[in-house]
């Protein structure tokens, strides 16, 4: 756990292999969390890692995903663990198109969090989006509530290749990646720190 008890707390969740930890290295701008090129679970118990966004200090909870070799009554337990230690201010689930959206774990989180925590969608592995990665979220966003159940109070287009921002081809989605999902997480951020949840 970190040390910083007056920093916000945002908690990545999502299912195994949908690049959880390599959203959470696009939010704190460094390769800390360990990732993997394949479907394969690499984070198996939460960790955070301290990032400044806006000038507001800020831990980002990697959690194992849902749907791996860690068993999901320990994951919520661990994301429960979090909110009544520290509280959690935002929640992202990392969603991917098509095999990562599984209304059912989202359907397990928010039983966990309650109605206290707001939770907001970040779609990765847009890179190859034609046009603005939003028009993802124009075209498909609408559904994941009406048709699937997921309610997000916000959300953000991106991709988490591993690339320099100086990357002729992806550098760009890159920086514009970087930046959306911090300013998601400012702008959720902000006032009074929520408290830990009552145990």
């Amino acid at each position: 756990m970190s040390s910083n008890k007056g920093a916000y707390v945002v908690v990545v969740v999502g299912r195994t292999g949908m690049g959880i930890s390599s959203l959470v290295n696009l939010i704190i701008a460094k390769e800390k969390a360990q990732v993997n090129n394949n479907t394969d679970q690499c984070t198996t118990k939460a960790r955070s890692y301290e990032t400044t966004i806006d000038n507001k200090e800020v831990s980002i909870y990697d959690i194992p995903g849902l749907g791996g070799g860690v068993k999901h009554k320990n994951i919520i337990t661990s994301i429960v663990d979090v909110d009544k230690k520290r509280g959690i201010d935002l929640l992202i689930n990392c969603l991917v198109p098509k095999d990562g959206i599984v209304p059912g774990y989202y359907s397990e989180v928010v039983r966990a969090v309650g109605s206290r925590v707001p939770i907001a969608a970040v779609v990765t592995r847009l890179e190859r989006e034609h046009g603005a990665m939003e028009n993802w979220w124009s075209r498909n966003g609408g559904s994941l509530e009406s048709q699937k159940g997921m309610k997000f109070v916000d959300h953000a287009c991106v991709t988490t290749l591993t690339v320099s921002r100086d990357d002729a081809t992806w550098g760009g989605r890159k920086v514009e990646s970087e930046r959306a999902v911090r300013a998601l997480i400012s702008k959720h951020c902000r006032g009074p720190k929520r408290p830990p949840r009552p145990k």
